[in-house]
């Protein structure tokens, strides 16, 4: 299936290391820890170096044709590995996996996270629609593409977008929000809760 390609915002990142530092090695009897150091240094530093922000991007269409709520969420693939693999107990890297057998695993942690609802307690169910690379390989990006079934009299929505804010106390995660010529944007982090959008 061919995801719908929804608009999309997005914004290049740097490169750079946030914090980065190196351990000073004094004498012959530290020589198997500077190695050791150095291994551990090698192996993880790629992985590291993905990227020095901690951030999604979303993009919510509200399409009144449709009556339903548009998305497209912008991830880094290194933040969505992890947060799946704590989630799941397990490794998972996403180049390994079928998509048979990711995208559900991908839904099931969006439905953890990111929720939306329209005057009753319990959030709208997300219908998945698809998700493809974006980016470059220094700085691997998904979009992760679903979409929100509204209720006809739906007079507002609460939003909270939640995701890997598990993983990172500095996490921020923006929405902006679309209906028409109108345009919202909000913020979320950890310390933040829902927020209310009149439709």
């Amino acid at each position: 299936m061919t995801p719908r390609r929804f608009p999309f915002f997005y914004r290049p990142r740097s490169a750079s290391i946030r914090g980065a530092g190196i351990l000073p090695v004094n004498g012959p009897r530290t020589s198997q820890s500077a190695s050791l150091l150095l291994t551990l240094l090698l192996l993880f530093i790629p992985r590291a170096q993905a990227h020095d922000s901690r951030d999604s991007i979303t993009e919510a269409t509200l399409n009144r044709d449709r009556q339903r709520l548009e998305i497209t969420l912008s991830v880094h693939v290194t933040d969505l590995e992890l947060a799946l693999s704590r989630s799941l107990d397990r490794p998972i890297t996403l180049d390994q996996e079928a998509a048979a057998t990711l995208d559900p695993l991908i839904m099931e942690y969006l439905v953890k996270v990111f929720h939306i609802k329209s005057g009753q307690d319990k959030p709208l169910p997300l219908a998945w629609v698809g998700k493809e690379p974006e980016g470059n390989a220094a700085h691997p990006i998904l979009l992760l593409h679903f979409e929100v079934p509204l209720p006809e009299a739906a007079a507002s929505l609460t939003l909270h977008q939640g995701i890997f804010c598990e993983l990172h106390d500095d996490q921020i995660n923006l929405v902006e929000f679309r209906d028409g010529d109108r345009k919202l944007t909000l913020g979320f982090s950890p310390q933040h809760g829902a927020r209310t959008i009149p439709l």
